[in-house]
């Protein structure tokens, strides 16, 4: 993976203050947090004491969390802690810390570290090593987020520190056009068809849990923290098109997920509330029966695709996967597709529509205020008419097919 990011709660990046147009004290308040910057809560606490353990795994963390830490801002009184970057406290609580690996293996230099309770979720490193392993790994419809390493936390039997590359929320930068959309679509597909063909249930398969590597929209990496600064905290960053430098998504947390063996055909689960806690199968007295743990996981993203799309686009810009979506959220589970007839399914969708269609503006509905709506057209227009000239081919390799198929911008 390239220098990446990060993403949500379960492993991902909770909205720094500048993404909310706060400071870090009135973020601070935001959040119910009463503290000292200039001093760690417990959690921040207990990962400064494993910081020279992590760093002899080879992995460092941030200048806050090292030995020896003093307050940047105490040391010149010209500062202010709201502009340094060791005032930056952890929003995850003790589950997860961003780090550094310690090399020169630039694909993976950023990381996250995760607290791993192996007693509470005992299949949790198994099946993420499991995927990332031998054949699987090279598999192009593997988007299972790639193990790294883990070890032991000492003083600790049921501990272990369970290290993945440094991702970011899928939607973060904004989708722009819908052809950017069908390649999170086809991947987001094709990721839970391997992982159902491998015999793994995710039980969690729902937003939060899906995220990209963001390494190829950002020359400049950015700061897991503070995802609109850069890494080195010289000024805000910027990012590129995804049309233009494609990116990969994947599924995290295998926290609730399971691993069969391939002779059981049909396994059943009790239901467990994950992020998305609306299946049909997991309400009222349905809650204590044993259900198709491969069928939620269809319902888990479809419903990510309604919600995270077709609810929220200004405009019916997906009417082309309502049937899909209506079909893997069938409130019946046995009902609802396979993974491999839901790729086979949008390929066959993807085929019929047109340059037209692939081109539109994902608009969301937040942006419905007429000078934002007139801005964005403008500008998406703009972009168009600069590369008219240069009747420039953007190569892309479209969803619903393996062939490489040239999209012209005529003048």
């Amino acid at each position: 993976m390239a220098a990446g990011a990060v993403s949500c709660p379960a492993y991902s990046s909770v909205a720094g203050p500048s993404n909310l147009g706060l400071s870090n004290s009135q973020f601070l308040n935001r959040l119910g947090v009463v503290t000292d910057p200039a001093q760690h809560d417990p959690d921040e606490r207990w990962w400064s004491e494993q910081a020279q353990y992590i760093r002899s795994k080879g992995f460092e963390l941030r200048p806050r969390y090292r030995e020896g830490w003093e307050a940047s801002w105490l040391k010149d009184h010209k500062k202010s802690w709201a502009n340094c970057e060791d005032s930056l406290f952890l929003p995850w609580g003790r589950t997860i810390i961003d780090a550094t690996r310690i090399s020169d293996n630039k694909s993976s230099r950023f990381v996250i570290l995760k607290l791993v309770n192996t007693a509470e979720h005992p299949y949790e490193i198994e099946i993420c090593k499991f995927l990332s392993t031998g054949a699987l790994a090279s598999d192009k419809r593997n988007h299972c987020v790639r193990y790294l390493d883990d070890f032991p936390v000492p003083g600790h039997k049921d501990l272990r520190i369970l290290v993945l590359p440094l991702l970011k929320s899928y939607d973060e930068p904004p989708f722009r056009t819908v052809y950017e959309c069908l390649s999170f679509f086809k991947q987001v597909f094709e990721g839970l068809q391997f992982m159902h063909e491998h015999r793994v249930a995710h039980r969690d398969a729902f937003r939060p849990n899906i995220i990209m590597d963001a390494g190829p929209l950002y020359p400049v990496p950015y700061h897991p923290r503070d995802p609109e600064r850069r890494r080195d905290w010289k000024g805000k960053v910027k990012h590129l098109s995804r049309t233009k430098h494609p990116v990969t998504y994947y599924f995290i947390d295998f926290g609730l997920s399971r691993r069969y063996s391939q002779s059981e055909s049909s396994p059943r689960e009790l239901p467990i509330h994950g992020a998305d806690k609306s299946p049909p199968e997991h309400q009222g007295l349905l809650y204590g029966r044993p259900c198709d743990p491969f069928a939620t996981d269809i319902y888990y993203v479809g419903n990510t695709i309604r919600q995270g799309f077709i609810n929220q686009a200004n405009g019916p810009i997906f009417q082309f996967m309502e049937v899909l979506v209506n079909a893997m959220t069938n409130n019946e589970p046995s009902k609802r597709p396979s993974a491999s007839a839901v790729v086979q399914e949008f390929e066959s969708v993807c085929k019929k529509l047109t340059k037209g269609e692939r081109s539109a503006r994902f608009v969301l509905n937040s942006d419905r205020a007429p000078t934002v709506s007139l801005a964005t057209r403008v500008l998406h227009a703009w972009r168009i008419l600069l590369r008219r000239p240069f009747a420039r081919l953007l190569v892309c390799s479209m969803p619903g097919s393996d062939e490489t198929r040239n999209v012209e911008l005529k003048n």
